[in-house]
């Protein structure tokens, strides 16, 4: 039954949470260096109407194949469930989780966290945190009688939060569904997970696509986890051949947990229970508790007091890796960092990792009946131990799982990490895999996170020969990544349009927050991070322009955000994602009747900024108008169109507003784009609400409206050797004073006729696949010479030679098209019947007004402009470019020079003291980025920084 589950399980830790009618999306934390480099989602879910009780949680997204990874609620180690919340907040930054805390003499919690690390469980499986039961973290009761808790409680607590986060995130139902957790955890995981199971054989949920479970250094209520203490301690040398030999005879027969014998009770109590190689700290900081490691620091021979945290605790010395506890504490209590978690008020007073001081019922019963329930129905479990846990010795732990009586198929041997021995496993017939993490104690990520993040990979991938550590996966984008090696040997990941990953629960004894994860169903969400939607624009007309948003992928918060437009007029905006400056890129393969795939562009702009692709104007991409006359169009119906998206989106987005603004765009585009930009300046002025904050434009390979776009291709095809010295001058002769965009004399036209307008080294392609278009670059794949047809793409386009450039452009087609991608885009049903590149079949009126009195006004005010051309771009050349530029007549203040990357000459530039730079790509038609992505980026990279390039 579980035979082919999917390689990839979003993961969900439950260690203390509650549900919520809403979430929160978290991009800084206090104490955090720049924006977070993951997903985060934060929120409560209600598990206890009658008490108003309700669980916090963190949901963060895989950070590899959200859609298709696991989903894990995870259930963390700590006894008193509470205590066991280890608190989310151990398993995000102290276990599993993405941060590490600097130990930092003092309590300047701002600069907590230690952002160079990390390898972690989120790399692969989508995780949810959960501070379970009640109690735990920020979960919190209203009546004193929600705080009352055993294990029965606590697995239906975390039954019932899952349902609810299910409901609420109906993307992760389809994904592989593990329970997983550590310490205490481990007792309840198999409750949970065999609930599941229940509900799914009476049918009674269809919400679940549960594959199996997970448990580390796990507690079983069993005799078994005390009981095998002595000989453990006896065998790593802790205590002596005579000790152990009287411990043996006066309490034989007994549960080491509650001796009857008082000779076998001061034996018991002879050492100490946590990590036997760290060093002792903080001598009687915290109970000498099952799970006092994973709440504290303990002294190993004498720790027996509670830790009720009702003032801050005590600093342990700055070598202890207890350390970085105290520090959680003062960080979780920080005003700031409740308002970034968005913690309610009034709910939790004081945070504590470990809440020692609610009550909790312990049941010595054991869970082994559960794990026998789930594996004879085939679910896949994986055990994983710290060799150098003494709390829950592995030796009871092997013990338990050889009493399942299942065989052995892979013998017990070591497995492996980067060549070395990260411990040792073996696997059984029941689907169940062992595993001993090398030097790790309790819990084993928190001692070796690098080798717990391998094992968990590896169990996703259910490759047993290097040894296996399953961790659940979270669920992702609704994207399948899987590894493709290119010509030059890099691997970057490919995007199809799989989205069934796996989703684990965790229960964890630790507080964490649900992260909502802000992307949508689709083949890149997982990449992106973005939304797809729409944005009415044209009441009257019912049009509403449709977008895709990535945000940045370094400090989204504070890293500019682009308006993008794309050319055409009329080509969807979805071409400048993936032809140009977006994260995704089409796998030039040839074409064979399924899906085209994609894969990540390392040169993407997003790198630096958070972008809005629009198709606009209406009738671009899936953009779309309800009446026929709303698809009628023309330079200012396209940008108040585009006005209006921006206002309306920066209403819906408002922690975009006070992101720096810069419109952009390129090709035709690039005339509209200033016009966009003076109205946004204009409503500034007039202090219209929002107040955006507009700090410039930019425009690649732009038309101006002008006669010099289509004048200076001339000169432009004669200095590049296109045409010969008699041509040049017999055209020059013949259409002296004339407008070339509609020259008068037949004799003019004829010679204009005698060049392309393409990018001048490329080979010619399809012939008569498209029309002599301003943009049939942008649209399809031309020939150089003959072109005069409109390409309406009234069926699907021919395929081009495959070594053509443009053959992704006929595979942008066939995907666009595919119904798993709409789906997955949540295009609406019956708006757009075909989707094309580029839309030449509507109506738009080309004003030939020049719009460079909208760059004077801008630049005039102080607004930046960044202005580039690729120096072998025949549609809109250089030279033309550098014309306009300089009538604006401004003063130069870095005159003509090369610009470089990576030690070669990149292109030239020039700026003006009107805040204006203008930069040539080298070998770059139209338009650079297409051509030159890694020195396009490198360009923003610096315009943005201020840097000269």
């Amino acid at each position: 039954m579980m035979a082919n589950a999917p390689l990839f399980f979003p993961l969900i830790f439950i260690c203390f949470f509650s549900s919520a009618p809403s979430a929160s999306v978290i991009t800084h934390l206090p104490g955090f260096r720049g924006s977070l480099p993951f997903y985060l989602e934060t929120g409560y879910v209600e598990v206890d109407r009658e008490n108003g009780g309700e669980l916090f949680y963190y949901f963060i997204q895989s950070e590899s194949k959200p859609a298709e990874d696991p989903l894990s609620p995870e259930i963390c180690d700590s006894r008193v469930q509470r205590e066991l919340a280890e608190l989310s907040v151990q398993s995000l930054f102290l276990d599993q989780g993405d941060f590490f805390l600097f130990s930092n003499r003092g309590r300047n919690w701002m600069h907590a966290f230690d952002p160079v690390y990390v390898k972690t469980y989120m790399q692969v499986a989508n995780v949810i945190f959960v501070d379970s039961p009640t109690g735990s973290g920020f979960s919190y009761s209203r009546k004193n009688e929600g705080y009352d808790a055993n294990d029965t409680s606590w697995s239906e607590q975390a039954y019932k939060f899952l349902i609810q986060w299910l409901v609420e995130h109906p993307q992760f139902i389809s994904n592989p569904l593990y329970i997983a957790g550590d310490s205490y955890a481990g007792k309840i995981v198999p409750i949970v997970a065999k609930r599941v199971m229940d509900d799914i054989d009476e049918g009674k949920e269809s919400l679940f696509n549960l594959q199996g479970y997970l448990v580390g250094n796990p507690f079983t209520g069993g005799e078994v986890d005390r009981n095998s203490q002595i000989p453990y301690a006896h065998n790593m040398g802790i205590i002596s051949d005579d000790l152990f030999e009287m411990t043996q005879r006066c309490c034989v027969g007994q549960d080491y947990r509650t001796p009857t014998n008082s000779q076998c009770a001061k034996y018991l109590d002879t050492y100490d229970n946590g990590h036997i190689l760290e060093m002792a700290c903080a001598p009687d900081y915290e109970r000498n508790h099952l799970q006092h490691r994973m709440c504290a620091t303990s002294d190993k021979r004498n720790s027996k007091q509670n830790l009720h945290f009702l003032q801050p605790p005590p600093l342990p010395d700055l070598s202890c890796r207890s350390y970085a506890y105290v520090l959680s504490y003062y960080w979780a209590n920080s005003k700031t960092v409740r308002k970034a978690l968005d913690i309610k008020q009034g709910t939790i007073k004081e945070w504590v990792r470990c809440n020692f001081t609610l009550p909790y019922t312990y049941r010595y019963d054991s869970n082994i009946d559960y794990h026998l329930s789930l594996l004879h129905r085939g679910y896949r479990a994986l055990v994983y131990s710290g060799d150098h846990d003494m709390v829950i010795p592995f030796l009871g732990t092997r013990q338990w799982i050889k009493s399942l009586n299942s065989s052995i198929i892979d013998n017990w041997r070591s497995w492996l990490v980067d060549g070395q021995v990260a411990g040792y496993t073996m696997a059984y017939s029941n689907n169940l895999t062992f595993a001993t993490v090398k030097g790790a104690g309790h819990t084993a990520p928190e001692y070796k996170p690098k080798e717990c993040q391998a094992m968990i990979s590896r169990h996703n991938y259910a490759d047993f020969s290097g040894g296996i550590l399953l961790l659940l996966p979270r669920d992702c984008d609704h994207a399948t990544v899987r590894q493709e090696e290119e010509d030059d040997g890099d691997r970057s990941p490919v995007f199809s349009t799989h989205l069934d990953l796996p989703l684990f629960l965790l229960l964890c004894s630790i507080g964490l927050g649900d992260h909502p994860f802000a992307w949508i169903p689709r083949p890149f969400a997982l990449l992106l991070r973005d939304r797809v939607w729409y944005v009415e624009v044209d009441k009257e007309n019912g049009g509403e322009l449709f977008y895709y948003f990535i945000q940045s992928e370094s400090k989204p918060a504070e890293d500019p955000l682009f308006l993008w437009l794309t050319g055409g007029p009329r080509c969807s905006a979805f071409s400048g994602l993936v032809f140009e400056i977006g994260p995704l890129k089409f796998v030039t393969a040839e074409y064979n009747g399924s899906l085209p795939s994609l894969l990540y562009n390392p040169y993407s702009w997003t790198k630096v900024a958070n972008v809005i692709f629009v198709d606009s104007p209406m009738g671009s991409g899936f953009s779309y108008s309800r009446k026929d006359q709303g698809y009628d169009a023309n330079d200012m119906s396209w940008s108040e169109q585009t006005y209006k998206f921006l206002i309306q989106w920066l209403v819906e987005h408002p922690q975009f507003i006070s992101n720096p603004l810069y419109i952009t765009g390129d090709s035709y585009a690039g005339k509209v784009v200033p016009i966009v930009a003076k109205r946004v300046m204009n409503g500034i002025n007039e202090g219209k609400e929002p107040l955006l904050n507009l700090q410039g434009y930019l425009i690649g390979n732009p038309v101006t409206g002008g006669k010099v776009d289509k004048n200076s291709q001339l000169p432009y095809a004669h200095g590049m050797g296109i045409i010969s010295d008699d041509l040049f001058e017999m055209t020059q002769r013949s259409c002296l004073g004339q407008d070339y965009r509609i020259p008068t004399s037949s004799q003019c036209v004829k010679y204009l006729d005698t060049y392309d307008n393409g990018h001048i080294l490329e080979m010619a392609c399809a012939p008569d696949i498209e029309a002599n278009h301003l943009h049939r670059r942008m649209c399809a794949t031309s020939d150089k010479r003959n072109l005069k047809q409109n390409l309406h793409f009234l069926r699907p386009p021919p395929l081009p030679d495959l070594s053509c450039r443009t053959y992704a452009y006929v595979l942008s087609y066939y995907w666009a098209n595919s119904k798993t991608v709409r789906k997955a885009l949540a295009i609406k049903q019956g708006t757009i019947k075909e989707w094309v590149r580029c839309n030449f079949a509507l109506p738009y009126t080309h004003g030939f007004g020049s719009n460079i009195d909208y760059h004077l006004s801008l630049l005039q005010r102080g607004y930046r402009a960044l202005v580039y051309s690729g120096d072998h771009d025949l549609v809109i050349p250089f030279l033309g470019t550098r014309q306009w530029i300089k009538s604006l007549n401004s003063s130069i203040i870095d005159n003509w020079r090369s610009w470089f990357v990576d030690g070669q000459v990149a292109g030239y530039t020039m700026a003006y003291s009107n805040n204006l730079t203008f930069a040539t790509v080298k070998g770059a038609g139209h338009t650079a980025p297409e051509y030159k992505p890694k020195e396009c980026q490198s360009m923003i990279s610096r315009w943005i920084a201020n840097v000269p390039l």
